[in-house]
């Protein structure tokens, strides 16, 4: 049963997630994947129609336990802070462990929040952006950091102007590889470097005023 590079090719050409999970579920159970196998299988099972979060958390558990294991803690964090608070959050040691790590800092304080926890939340967010800003942190701290000054909200908005690469994510070509695919997901989900037009469209009429001001 092992897995061809053809087989792979297909179906990551084929932008169907049913069938990425067909050729690469088997074969994550039978431990025949590469760690980047499958995080990916993991990743797709957590997106619609599918959405078998408990399938999705079993590998990802697996994951966590090699060389990807930050990366695999962070789409566990991810599956429990958006998609399904409840199950394991075995990924918090992980996560605690990279203290120096702004991805890190910032879905522990997503964990917090899906947690109720919003004085953590707040606390972790603020460590993120103190590590690194990146858009999600950044929109995280618009909506949420109520002790922002103007000229600080401004900043953060400039911030993500200029790190939002890709304003319309769903015209961008679509990634043949592996890593390729798990770098687009990353991109359009965990730090939001890549947005759709629509969720732009979003933050732009949220943040009009910040908009303005910055020129």
């Amino acid at each position: 049963m092992s897995l061809t590079c053809d087989e792979l090719r297909k179906a990551i050409s084929s932008r169907d997630g049913q069938e990425i999970v067909r050729v690469l579920e088997p074969r994550v159970i039978a431990g025949e994947t590469t760690e980047a196998e499958s995080l990916l299988c993991g990743i797709v099972l957590l997106m619609p129609p599918i959405a078998d979060y408990a399938a999705a958390a079993r590998i990802f558990a697996k994951v966590i336990k090699g060389s990807r294991r930050l990366e695999a803690a962070v789409w566990d964090a991810y599956r429990f802070a958006v998609l399904m608070p409840v199950g394991s959050q075995s990924f918090e040691e992980v996560l605690k462990e990279n203290k120096n790590s702004a991805i890190a800092a910032h879905m522990r304080s997503m964990v917090a929040a899906a947690n109720s926890d919003l004085s953590l939340a707040l606390e972790e967010s603020r460590l993120s952006r103190s590590l690194r800003v990146f858009p999600f942190n950044a929109i995280y701290g618009l909506k949420n950091d109520f002790d922002l000054v103007i000229d600080e909200k401004i900043d953060l908005w400039r911030s993500i102007n200029d790190l939002v690469v890709s304003k319309s994510a769903e015209l961008d070509a679509a990634p043949l590889t592996v890593e390729g695919v798990l770098q687009s997901y990353w991109e359009n989900l965990i730090v939001g470097t890549r947005v759709t037009s629509y969720l732009w469209d979003d933050y732009c009429k949220m943040f009009n005023d910040y908009y303005w001001l910055q020129y």
